[in-house]
């Protein structure tokens, strides 16, 4: 299994900033990241709280997985609401707490934000069929498409004779559909209008 992903699942690992319960950013990792007040830092968070250096999370030395590690801090770091004393391997969705900050740790499925601007959306990569597989439709797509109605063309059967008004001279083709000529709109004449 490669660094930061799972069998079936696209995209790097990533954390999910969250403060005073919003997430405020997602950031990809693909490598160690130091976080803390420090500007320094590879995620600089604004919280007295915090040490200069506050933990890292880096990969595991296996190479599968990730850990989280605090760098002496005053105030700890928290995996799940315990406190990490050395190294702490972390699972999917496992949350870090630093401070007021949460850092939610997702293993894989990192994507990137959608672009506002339409000019950089045409230079993302498309998505491929390869990319798609494996996922299921969703209910409504479920079933299967309704099958359409074959045309029946009256001109062949010889049950039914077109009139011949209803068809093209010489090709039996019905005529399409015309709406008639709007009849003019006549103002009866008054007796005002009589008299001049």
């Amino acid at each position: 299994m490669s660094l930061g992903s799972a069998p079936g699942n696209r995209g790097p690992a990533y954390l999910t900033v969250i403060v005073n319960h919003e997430e405020v950013q997602r950031r990809p990792i693909t490598a160690a990241v130091t976080i803390g007040r420090g500007l320094d830092c590879d995620l600089w968070l604004d919280d007295p709280v915090l040490s200069r250096k506050h933990c890292r999370i880096e990969p595991a030395l296996e190479g599968d997985g990730w850990v989280v590690t605090d760098l002496n801090s005053r105030n700890g770091t928290y995996v799940n609401a315990k406190l990490v004393m050395g190294k702490q391997p972390l699972t999917h969705r496992d949350v870090v707490t630093v401070g007021k900050t949460h850092l939610k740790f997702h293993a894989y499925g990192y994507l990137p934000p959608r672009p506002t601007d339409p000019g950089e959306a045409l230079l993302m990569p498309a998505r491929t069929v390869s990319a798609l597989d494996g996922r299921s439709p969703t209910p409504h797509h479920a079933s299967s498409r309704p099958l359409p109605t074959p045309k029946v063309n009256l001109a062949h059967d010889s049950s039914i004779a077109p009139s011949p008004g209803e068809t093209l001279t010489g090709t039996g083709m019905p005529l399409p559909f015309t709406r008639p000529p709007a009849k003019p709109i006549v103002k009866p004449a008054t007796d005002d209008e009589g008299s001049k």
